[in-house]
């Protein structure tokens, strides 16, 4: 990937400074497992909990913006950051279209390309020529559509038309969610492997608690926790408050947790406040 490219082109990497404190105190000890767990070659899914103050969006926060190539989905129902919604087809929209800027060539190899040319001396008074005529054609989303078509007549009294589409689907939320998945992540992932580079997809979901205020059935942990096999070569790091709504995500083989309030994460957690109650204190 170039790295001159990073998601940042979307609002989501920009928002995230309030999120990170500028005095904010990295934590070592959880970078150190959390580096650990990413390097696990049966984990797909590292999922961090933690109370109101925990620290896990701050976290998250400062690791995005210490890894300019993570695709982040941070989500936000308050006033003070704009909305990221928690329904799995806003996700993967938002982190396809990250993924589809960061290689370019990767979404490019699947450009739908339609060509047609039409060569008539004349068309009467009710004929019709049409050079490409298409009854439904669905656009993905994280891709170029091309469509070329030529039409040379000579004599014109007719109907010409280059192109006709009857039915037109644009709009990426009206796809279903399995399509989404397909278009903006598995097909893509599966393309980047076989490249052979090594290189490793991070995506960063900030927030899974907040899927409470999300309407209908695919809510952002329902499509984690039942995600088909991931390919190896992509590591999904999310944070939620303990909640009984991730107890199925919490049953995969391929999930591992790390609770924020384990004795050594949770004391270190103190001592980073500790720290910053310090700083802003003067004492």
């Amino acid at each position: 990937m170039d790295p001159t490219l990073s998601p940042s082109r979307d609002s989501p990497r920009s928002d995230l400074s309030c999120l990170r404190a500028d005095d904010f105190v990295r934590r070592p000890a959880l970078e150190r497992y959390l580096d650990e767990l990413r390097s696990d070659q049966d984990c797909r899914i590292v999922l961090l909990t933690g109370g109101p103050g925990s620290g896990k969006s701050a976290f998250l926060a400062d690791l995005a913006l210490r890894e300019p190539s993570c695709l982040c989905h941070f989500i936000r129902r308050d006033h003070q950051t704009p909305l990221q919604s928690g329904d799995a087809k806003t996700l993967l929209l938002n982190v396809g279209k990250q993924f589809s800027r960061c290689y370019p060539d990767i979404f490019a190899t699947e450009q739908v390309q339609i060509e047609a040319k039409v060569v008539s001396r004349r068309v009467k008074s009710l004929g019709e020529v049409v050079g490409a005529k298409i009854g439904s054609l669905i656009a993905n989303p994280f891709r170029a559509t091309s469509i070329a078509a030529t039409v040379e007549v000579e004599e014109v009294e007719g109907r010409v038309a280059s192109v006709e589409i009857e039915r037109l689907i644009e709009d990426g939320r009206l796809l279903p969610v399995a399509d989404l998945l397909r278009m903006g992540l598995l097909d893509p992932l599966t393309k980047l492997e076989r490249r052979g580079s090594g290189e490793r997809i991070t995506i960063l979901i900030d927030a899974l608690d907040e899927t409470r205020f999300s309407q209908g059935p695919d809510d952002a942990i329902s499509f984690l926790s039942t995600l088909p096999e991931l390919p190896g070569n992509v590591r999904i790091i999310a944070t939620s408050r303990p909640d009984a709504a991730i107890a199925d995500l919490l049953r995969r083989d391929d999930v591992r947790h790390i609770p924020l309030d384990r004795g050594d994460l949770h004391d270190e957690n103190s001592s980073t406040m500790s720290t910053l109650i310090r700083a802003s204190t003067g004492n």
